[in-house]
């Protein structure tokens, strides 16, 4: 059972779909997947319950979404990095 402190605002989750080409010995964001997938956007807002798109419109992106697609960029690189060695 999960108990939440009513008083706390939660973060959203980021959700991304990755995949492995094993011809091309490659990891990568599979973008086509998650549109599919996730069609209302791929960030889940616990506080909503709900998801929505981490682009707010008008240049303007949700907290965290910049940082989320550096970790993202830097996981891939490290995932690719391994398959290669």
């Amino acid at each position: 059972m999960k108990v939440y402190d009513l008083n706390k605002k939660t973060e959203p989750q980021h959700v991304f779909v990755i995949c492995y080409d094993p011809n091309q010995k490659l990891w990568y964001h599979e973008t086509d997947v998650e549109e599919d997938v996730l069609p209302d956007g791929t960030v889940w807002n616990e506080d909503t319950r709900s998801w929505q798109s981490g682009y707010l419109g008008d240049g303007e992106y949700l907290d965290g979404v910049e940082d989320c697609a550096i970790a993202l960029h830097n996981a891939l690189a490290f995932l690719n990095e391994q398959v290669q060695a």
